[in-house]
């Protein structure tokens, strides 16, 4: 499975700097928690 996520944060230089402490973690850590979940419901 591959994601592709594309998005543009408002505010530019503002939006760059919530992107980076939050934007990105918040979404690393939705995928892991998907990926975690997925490997727990279907083991290969």
């Amino acid at each position: 499975m591959i994601d592709r996520v594309h998005y543009q944060l408002p505010y530019g230089p503002l939006g760059e700097l919530l992107h980076r402490l939050v934007v990105r973690g918040t979404l690393e850590r939705i995928f892991a928690f998907r990926r975690r979940e997925l490997d727990r419901r279907f083991p290969a």
